[in-house]
């Protein structure tokens, strides 16, 4: 689950001259906190504020997860566990903080002249991203498709790392929510979200910032929530409770048992999990699409030890190794019978 301190670096830049994105100046933002994977009744002692549940109906005139803005600058987004009848169980901070993610990377690949290096917030290590400067000649549509594998790349590099260590500076042991069962298709339904809504700004004849692409992106949240059949606050709550034993353990040995079912499956496809078995599937991006760019890791030492890297860094190439290791450590520390890998 992302828990994001993001340093976006980006200044007041167009993206084209029939995109007008005015973003913020660089700062450090904790845009969004999401959400323990078992209802909030069962989190002691793992803090309340860590879960929410959430409904994209309008309750009374008023929409209970607010409207996304990028950062969430503008404060009004309401964030949490969406149930929906054919994707499962929908995270919404996790969906905004990847379009936040996959606008920032296009932004970049845009206006790319040379080879860049980034520099990204501290994450289980140093982290950093290369970018080649044939990146800035693709189509806008290939563009946008880098940008969402980009995010959707560092998003499984968030989950591998909170297996293993906090990625806050509060210090909060996040291993009892890595590769919960909605994050990874939450984190790639906002790249897909954000690839499209940047498409409809590039191809607009109308010059439009970064309000525009806001716009868009809420009413491409509203349609795909409306697509997967999003349930009310109370189904959710007891679609939550039902699985109980099943998927969420209440009686949890360590924090790193709470949840029993986690889905490590993160490339080629991500499928969600509903009560019902599998719900919708996702296509990640082209592999070819991993020559403009590398993430450039530089694991904690606590990290490199336990997986044995014998390497300094680490790219998104050695991301399925990890996660090959992460389910065998999850197996000697979770109940057998309980648990279950997709």
């Amino acid at each position: 689950m992302q828990k994001t301190l993001v340093l976006l670096l980006l200044a007041s830049l167009n993206a084209s001259a029939s995109m007008d994105f005015k973003v913020p100046r660089p700062r450090l933002v904790k845009a969004r906190m999401c959400c323990a994977f078992f209802p909030s009744f069962e989190l002691k002692p793992i803090p309340k504020l860590l879960n929410h549940i959430v409904s994209s109906f309008q309750e009374q005139g008023v929409s209970t997860i607010g409207k996304y803005s990028f950062l969430n600058r503008g404060g009004s987004e309401k964030n949490g566990e969406v149930y929906t009848e054919l994707a499962g169980f929908i995270d919404t901070a996790h969906l905004r903080d990847q379009i936040d993610w996959t606008i920032y990377f296009f932004l970049q690949i845009k206006n790319a002249k040379q080879d860049l290096r980034l520099k990204l917030p501290r994450s289980g290590g140093k982290v950093g991203v290369t970018l080649k400067k044939e990146a800035g000649l693709l189509s806008v549509d290939d563009q946008a498709a880098l940008a969402a594998k980009m995010a959707y790349d560092g998003s499984v590099w968030h989950e591998i790392l909170t297996w293993f260590v906090p990625s806050t500076p509060v210090g909060i042991n996040e291993n009892f929510s890595s590769f919960s069962p909605e994050d990874l298709f939450s984190n790639l339904l906002g790249t897909q979200i954000a690839q499209e809504a940047i498409l409809m700004a590039a191809k607009s004849e109308e010059s439009f910032d970064l309000t525009k692409f806001e716009e868009l992106v809420n009413s491409k949240i509203t349609s795909r929530l409306k697509l997967f059949r999003a349930r009310e606050i109370i189904c959710t709550q007891d679609a939550m409770r039902s699985l109980r034993g099943l998927w969420w353990n209440p009686h949890p040995s360590s924090q790193n048992s709470r949840v029993i079912k986690r889905v490590t499956d993160h490339h080629g496809s991500v499928t969600s999990k509903t009560l019902k078995g599998d719900g919708v599937s996702l296509a990640t991006e082209a592999d070819s699409l991993d020559n403009y760019f590398e993430f450039v890791i530089k694991p904690k030492r606590k990290i490199s030890k336990k997986v044995g890297l014998a390497q300094k860094t680490i790219n998104q190439r050695d991301f399925s190794s990890m996660i090959e290791f992460i389910e065998l450590d999850m197996q000697s520390v979770l109940d057998s019978k309980v648990l279950s890998f997709y």
